[in-house]
């Protein structure tokens, strides 16, 4: 999927940053943005570009700012790129604006990185179009009277197309009201742009009027290799049918058909109906993501026994014959779980033991995605600086009073077992697995709940193997805990 660029803006020394800004203002406004969040995005880009203008400029080396605004069916991302020193130490600890900018203003994501661009900030929002036509929805719980036989047997199950976009929203609203996370789904332009380009390929339930009941979807991931099988939503009218499974099925198939080699699925752990409808299909329980969705999220239907944030199940399916093995890197204690999950899934690995230190230099990436407090540290190469280019990013993320910080792993790279021990002594613990995430192999996501005190006692396990990855979760936190750095952010 191509973004349209519709502005770039190169900023010199001596130009000031309001030039900049203004301009990305006025080509928002221009293109159709709303007003309001036109001024919320200007804000944050604003506080970017003053903290890139405050980073020290190497010596003899380019002090230009570039500002690029482009524009992805409702969603505009600006991007923020300097080539001065990287974005550590008090460098990283000065993001604290923006990030509560970001935080305040209901931006979609804020992505910071430091690569062979440069150092890169990236932030996001989405500008609905009018909704009025969707004004005559009435979000549905589990009081909606049932179809009849012959309703349910009327529905036509076939791929989504882009003219489905404005149903799939209306059936999100019907199923979650505005309570759903993924904000793209409530709007019908970015959807149909989805499902154009290849990114979402979707499966529809149609009712003779046309309506959409139910809806499956695969979504590729542009930061992982797997793909997402999820978005799953049955109207509450038509629930009991077995449309998740017979969706699932078509959605699968054509996965498979297209030589996808797996995919990734988070269900609620608050009831176990997603939960069997994917390891029905053949998912296999990674983990347990401890108090991810916020409480805010809730499909009509299905009580919520849990108190605060919810927990997702993380589950994988294979699709494929793992094409060839590859190296896992894991401190001993971690390696038992390890070799059971890849034994389920059928992966080929050689798993070692390493001592090794990285070398050379890191390539790590932060998002904060205030919608769901939560923040990902990513390891995308391992190198000398890495640790500290680590802890500085986690310690200034750790101070937003985010509900969770995730940091993710490369397996196949020597030195994880020594990032993985130094991680824990921060808090971090397992999260989950998630195979095949990177060309070379799997990536382990650590979990880091600060405040947080998730409920573990009415987690809905829908099989064994989950609720012993669900306690092996819960245990691996409880031992870090106990053995934390004194006065490491917790």
């Amino acid at each position: 999927m191509v973004d349209d660029l519709l502005l770039r803006v190169e900023l010199p020394a001596p130009v000031p940053p309001r030039i900049a800004v203004e301009a990305v203002r006025d080509t928002m406004l221009a293109a159709g943005g709303g007003e309001d969040p036109v001024e919320r995005i200007t804000e944050v880009v604003a506080s970017l570009v003053r903290e890139a203008r405050d980073r020290e400029p190497f010596a003899g080396g380019s002090d230009r700012i570039t500002v690029d605004l482009t524009r992805h069916g409702d969603r505009f991302s600006v991007r923020v790129t300097d080539r001065r020193m990287p974005a550590i130490g008090s460098a990283a600890a000065s993001r604290e604006k923006s990030f509560q900018l970001a935080e305040q203003g209901g931006i979609a994501d804020i992505r910071h990185s430091s690569n062979a661009d440069g150092n890169v900030a990236e932030c996001s929002i989405h500008v609905a179009e009018d909704e009025a036509w969707l004004a005559a929805e009435t979000q549905l719980d589990e009081s909606a009277p049932r179809v009849s036989d012959e309703e349910a047997a009327a529905l036509a199950l076939r791929p989504g197309t882009p003219e489905d976009a404005r149903g799939i929203v209306r059936l999100t609203f019907r199923c979650y009201g505005y309570t759903y996370v993924d904000r793209t789904l409530y709007a019908p332009d970015a959807i149909a742009e989805l499902i154009r380009s290849g990114t979402m390929a979707s499966q529809v339930a149609v009712a003779p009027d046309g309506s959409i009941v139910a809806h499956q979807a695969i979504t590729s991931d542009p930061n992982r290799l797997v793909p997402e099988y999820g978005r799953l939503m049955v109207d509450a009218r038509y629930r009991g049918r077995q449309l998740a499974e017979l969706l699932g099925r078509r959605s699968l198939a054509d996965a498979r058909a297209r030589g996808v080699p797996g995919v990734w699925a988070e269900c609620v752990a608050n009831h176990q109906a997603s939960q069997r409808a994917v390891i029905a299909a053949g998912g296999i329980e990674m983990g347990l993501l401890l108090g991810s969705s916020p409480a805010t999220v809730a499909m009509a239907g299905f009580s919520n026994t849990l108190d605060g944030r919810m927990s997702l199940v993380p589950l994988y399916i294979p699709l494929a014959v793992d094409p060839a093995p590859a190296a896992a890197y894991l401190p001993e204690h971690l390696t038992e779980v390890y070799r059971g999950l890849v034994e389920r899934t059928g992966l080929q690995r050689d798993i070692q033991a390493s001592d090794e230190a990285a070398t050379g230099e890191a390539l790590v990436e932060v998002a904060v995605i205030p919608g769901k407090s939560a923040a990902v540290i990513s390891v995308l190469a391992p190198g000398a600086d890495g640790g500290a280019r680590v802890v500085e990013q986690f310690r200034a993320v750790s101070g937003r009073n985010l509900a969770v910080v995730y940091l993710d792993l490369p397996l196949a790279h020597p030195s994880t077992p020594h990032a993985i021990r130094v991680a824990e002594r921060y808090g971090f613990s397992w999260a989950t697995l998630l195979p095949c995430a990177r060309a070379d192999g799997d990536v382990l996501r650590l979990q880091w709940l600060g405040a947080q005190n998730p409920d573990i006692h009415d987690i809905a396990y829908a099989s064994d193997n989950g609720a012993a990855m669900g306690g092996f979760v819960i245990a691996e936190r409880q031992r870090v805990l106990e053995a934390m750095v004194p006065g490491a952010p917790a």
